[in-house]
């Protein structure tokens, strides 16, 4: 049998969730019940954001590059990251889901910090803020440092070839297995550009 969602909770407990899911992003938890709980988490981190409009910096780039016909290549295909998030274990997922809708104004205020942090430009503060949020650590392991990991020789073959911009999100910077100090490690200058 195919798990569900509702198949993690009590049905009164399910129900709960369903109507608080629904008065947060206008529909029902039901209507996800057959994906991986990580759907609705995701579905709920961007409604916590603290903005009307969500712009995404990736998507802002790709557009200037596709503008001035530059190439562009991904460090990784979308299987990965999909990889990468079934590390954390279906029950695991359904929890924090579980906490996420009936804790949101939590998320919200978490949310809140972590884009007053962001916009202090302070890596260190960013990644501190990243690894006291909670987040599993066999998870973050897997979402972060395996794929800064991964990513290292790709990045060292891609700017072998030709001069090269790299963006990744900013959670992957800081720390001992963060993109920076990885390729310091290998021997690269890596500086900060200010904006």
């Amino acid at each position: 049998s195919t798990t569900t969602i509702a198949s993690y909770f009590p049905d009164s407990s399910f129900q709960q969730m369903n109507k608080r899911f629904q008065e947060i992003t206008g529909i029902p938890l039901s209507m996800l019940n057959n994906f991986k709980p990580f759907m609705g988490m995701s579905m709920l981190m961007l409604k916590s954001l603290p903005c009307a409009e969500q712009v995404q910096p990736e998507m802002l780039l790709i557009q200037f590059a596709k503008t001035k016909n530059i190439p562009v290549k991904g460090l990784e295909e979308v299987e990965e990251q999909l990889a990468a998030i079934n590390k954390q274990a279906l029950d695991s997922q359904a929890i924090s889901l579980q906490k996420m809708v009936m804790s949101f104004d939590s998320v919200q205020q978490a949310f809140s910090k972590l884009t007053a942090v962001y916009k202090t430009k302070n890596i260190d503060s960013l990644y501190a803020f990243i690894r006291s949020s909670g987040m599993d650590d066999a998870f973050e392991t897997a979402l972060l440092s395996e794929r800064n990991l991964r990513w290292i020789p790709r990045i060292k073959a891609i700017a072998a070839q030709q001069p090269s911009f790299f963006a990744v999100g900013s959670g992957h910077l800081g720390g001992d297995q963060g993109v920076i100090a990885l390729l310091r490690k290998e021997g690269y200058t890596v500086k900060p550009v200010l904006y």
